[in-house]
């Protein structure tokens, strides 16, 4: 009877046991079932996220310049639309018909025979804040007077909006050469081109009609430079400096080596290592160009000496100069840049 008894009493306990059991054992099989789809999933992102971030050994890192009739009409699209909308005093139209193009003038209180021709390659490089604009406003108030002007780049999109000119940021004048130790102020020259831009501009300035050119790239961008260089003479200038980054190298030197009699410097802003293979320094040195290469960040192992060695075996000597530069991007280091450029402009160019 006793037996009887427990075994009554525990059929419940065993039967709550077993579809415990048995409730597990279907969760483990739905599980099981779902973990090849999760894992595809997982893989699938993974491959997602090496192609975005370039692993792929499909893709193509070559710069190539673009040639497009798109970026032509954007390029000339933004130009017409900046000059409209109430632009900066300091820009003004340059070149003639279809090869007409927006640049920024800033004339120095007191000018040197050295003239500064910056080169961007978009316009946020001309009308935002990049080393470039840095340079465009800093170097007139130490008597350099600056020209900026937009260049096809390499690998170039079509342009999109860039805005208005921005005041400068309290970095542009006091607070960025106390950061490099050496406060100069924090005007902006704005004055509006002198009479003689006359005759350069001519009517551009008045009808702004920049049609996109019927030339091909190359042409398009001497025509350019060679007008922008012009420019700079007339105003007074006895010569002029180049500024280029990777983007726009291969032009400032060609347009060095094309206008040789009026270019006497060069300044390369982090131009990668491996860009200056495909260089002409050969024929840039022929022209009798100083060089300023400004690396980017502190230079690891001995690239400051291969550098140097590199333009060496062009026979440069001391037309060549390295310095470093703090590896981040902004007013603060441009204002030191901007320091150390100095310096060289006075040392290597004194009688200009």
């Amino acid at each position: 009877m006793l037996k009887f008894y427990v075994q009554r009493c525990c059929a419940p306990k065993r039967l709550i046991h077993a579809v415990a059991a048995l409730a597990l054992s279907i969760g483990c099989l739905a599980q099981s079932a779902s973990e090849p789809s999760a894992s595809a999933g997982g893989n699938a992102t993974a491959s997602g996220d090496a192609a975005a971030d370039g692993e792929s050994p499909e893709r193509n890192n070559s710069p190539e310049r673009d040639n497009s009739p798109e970026r032509d009409n954007s390029e000339a699209q933004w130009m017409q639309q900046y000059m409209a909308a109430q632009p900066a005093k300091d820009a003004l139209w340059l070149g003639e018909d279809e090869a007409q193009f927006v640049a920024f003038w800033q004339q120095a209180v007191n000018p040197k025979q050295l003239g500064i021709l910056l080169l961007g390659d978009t316009p946020a490089t001309l009308t935002g804040a990049s080393w470039q604009r840095f340079f465009y406003n800093n170097l007139p108030l130490h008597g350099w007077s600056a020209l900026a002007t937009l260049v096809p780049p390499r690998g170039a999109k079509p342009l999109g909006d860039a805005g208005t000119v921005s005041e400068p940021n309290s970095m542009d004048g006091d607070a960025a050469d106390a950061a490099a130790g050496n406060a100069t102020g924090n005007d902006t020259i704005s004055d509006a081109p002198s009479n003689g831009s006359a005759d350069t501009a001519g009517s551009a300035n008045a009808a702004g009609s920049a049609k996109p050119a019927n030339l091909n790239e190359e042409e398009k961008t001497q025509t350019r430079l060679l007008a922008a260089s012009r420019y700079l003479v007339d105003q007074g200038a006895r010569s002029f400096a180049i500024f280029s980054n990777e983007a726009s190298i291969d032009l400032a030197m060609n347009a060095c080596i094309a206008d040789a009699d009026n270019c006497s410097g060069i300044v390369l802003w982090r131009v990668p290592e491996k860009t200056l293979a495909n260089l002409p320094l050969a024929k840039l040195q022929q022209s009798r160009v100083s060089v300023l290469d400004m690396l980017d960040g502190q230079p690891q192992g001995n690239l400051r000496l291969r550098r140097k060695r590199h333009f060496e075996a062009a026979e440069f000597g001391n037309d060549y100069r390295p310095i470093v530069i703090p590896p981040s991007d902004d007013a603060a280091t441009w204002a030191l840049a901007t320091k150390r450029l100095r310096h060289w402009l006075d040392s290597t160019f004194a009688s200009q």
